[in-house]
């Protein structure tokens, strides 16, 4: 984007509104011509609408510009809203930063509050599987941590 094609080219081409999904936690502006037209809104905006019951307004087609994990939950969510989603990636859907977390899920601190969000994160990624066709590769699977002392195994089995 921004080479090929710009944000006003995807307008005149009929969408109805365009997310630019950037990978950061926080959504920020891609400093592109257009990036300011009335339908471009940030990714974590939507996707926090949406997980309040805030239904979006958007009748027409699509797109959503960027596809990794926030681009693609925001696809996802177009999807079940029943409305033509495309999705726009320079890479491969799901590659760069979202492929080297690999979907893990991880407890470092081993806190309750840390331990209920990776149950329900946990629960979130089974109900999303059962929707998924064989070609995402979904896999649920664990890791094996292997500790180098009896410090360290101490310190595992505490935790």
């Amino acid at each position: 984007m921004g080479r090929d094609f710009s944000l006003s080219d995807l307008e005149r081409d009929g969408f109805d509104a365009i997310f630019l999904s950037t990978g950061a936690p926080k959504s920020r502006r891609l400093g592109v011509p257009g990036d300011e037209l009335r339908g471009v809104v940030p990714a974590t905006v939507f996707l926090k609408n949406v997980n309040l019951g805030e239904p979006p307004r958007y009748t027409g087609p699509v797109v959503v510009v960027g596809g990794g994990i926030v681009g693609s939950a925001c696809a996802l969510a177009f999807c079940r809203l029943g409305l033509r989603t495309a999705v726009v990636e320079r890479g491969t859907i799901g590659g760069g930063a979202t492929a080297a977390g690999m979907g893990h899920l991880v407890c470092l601190d081993g806190s309750p509050a840390e331990f209920a969000l990776c149950n329900r994160a946990e629960e979130l990624w089974l109900e999303l599987a059962a929707e998924l066709p064989p070609s995402a590769e979904f896999s649920h699977s664990g890791t094996l941590w292997v500790a180098a002392d009896a410090d360290e195994m101490e310190e595992a089995e505490r935790k």
